[in-house]
């Protein structure tokens, strides 16, 4: 665990300089990125759950065709047995990872860079979109996202890639948006979930369409149910998950982030604000909640409300600022104390307990 402490130490003195002006945002953004990218880059195979398996996927692209690897082709088996079962995975991802292997020649270099360039695609994000940049960044880093990184390789980078469209749906540049989206989807195809919030971005310009975009976050449990015959047309892979889950999910310390995103929520939909971001974040926090709620009964539910949490972290700031200054930094600090026990609980887990590759 002290790789992990150690990170978050050297990022509140970071934060500290920020603050003192010796910093600007893009100094602390190269400050604090650095060290966070090498440590997951740096990693050995037995941390996180799936990091074997994706150096296996590594060495494995190396053997496949190039003309089987279009990336806007349908998943491919990478590892087939005898029998001819094995696991697929979308094209996109091994046609980088054959790339990467070619270049490299090793799969720990291969994945290493795709940790790399996920931190940084979260860098651009935060760097574009992010009005109070430390307080952004301690919410990536201690809200779950940076640590599920140490595990879903292919689904943070595909989370990169798309959380980008971010930045060009402000300016209204619809076809770089979904180009952005669609480009994610090629590692990882949940990311078309980001759909759902772009739609939400577009819509929520009207004041109009606010009441309906909160109340359809408050009853996703329900609408998760109601949408398994759209999800088995669209994808019998995806709808299978309906039936099985892969993991226990349970609530624990989770249960107190979930009543900071819930109080974020309802202090952003109650402050009368005619701003679009702040009917925005509120529908990101909601929907974020009602998908982590469908997640108690099927678990793979996770996997996308994953999707919100960029803007999960971005709301939070903006909570912050609607607080007097004078009692402002009482509140931040109680809020940052709790995404840093959360952090520490997940760096406690026997997967990420740290050895790095060399």
């Amino acid at each position: 665990m002290v790789p992990y402490i150690s990170l978050s130490l050297f990022v509140l003195f970071c934060w500290f300089l920020y603050c003192r002006g010796i910093l600007n945002s893009k100094g602390y953004l190269v400050a604090v990125f650095i060290p966070s990218a090498l440590l997951l880059a740096l990693r050995s195979s037995n941390v996180g759950e799936d990091t074997a398996m994706y150096l296996q996927m590594a060495n494995a692209s190396a053997f496949l065709p190039w003309k089987s690897l279009s990336p806007f082709g349908s998943a491919i088996m990478w590892n087939a047995n005898a029998l001819g079962f094995g696991s697929s995975v979308d094209p996109g991802f091994l046609l980088l990872l054959k790339i990467l292997m070619c270049l490299f020649g090793s799969a720990e270099m291969a994945i290493g860079f795709c940790a790399i360039l996920t931190c940084l695609l979260f860098a651009v994000f935060l760097y574009h979109n992010s009005d109070n940049i430390p307080q952004a960044f301690w919410g990536f880093m201690c809200g779950g996202l940076y640590m599920f990184a140490f595990n879903g390789v292919r689904q943070m980078l595909a989370l990169s890639i798309a959380c980008n469209f971010y930045q060009s749906a402000k300016k209204e540049q619809w076809l770089r948006s979904i180009l952005l989206i669609v480009l994610g989807s090629c590692f990882h195809r949940s990311a078309i979930a980001l759909f759902g919030i772009f739609a939400a971005l577009y819509l929520l310009k009207f004041k109009r369409f606010y009441p309906i975009a909160m109340i359809s976050a408050a009853l996703m449990p329900l609408l998760v149910n109601i949408a398994f015959p759209l999800v088995r047309l669209i994808s019998p892979q995806f709808a299978s998950y309906y039936a099985v889950n892969y993991w226990s999910a349970q609530t624990g310390g989770i249960l107190l982030i979930w009543l900071l995103v819930l109080f974020c929520s309802l202090l952003l939909l109650f402050k009368r604000n005619d701003e679009v971001s702040h009917r925005f974040f509120s529908f990101c926090d909601a929907a974020y909640l009602g998908l982590s709620v469908a997640s108690l009964r099927i678990s793979i539910i996770e996997r996308v409300a994953l999707y919100a949490m960029p803007f999960v972290c971005l709301s939070l700031e903006k909570v912050l600022a609607l607080f007097p200054e004078k009692s402002r930094w009482i509140i931040a600090l109680f809020v940052n104390g709790l995404l840093f026990a959360l952090f520490v609980s997940y760096a406690m887990s026997p997967t990420r307990c740290y050895s790095p590759c060399f």
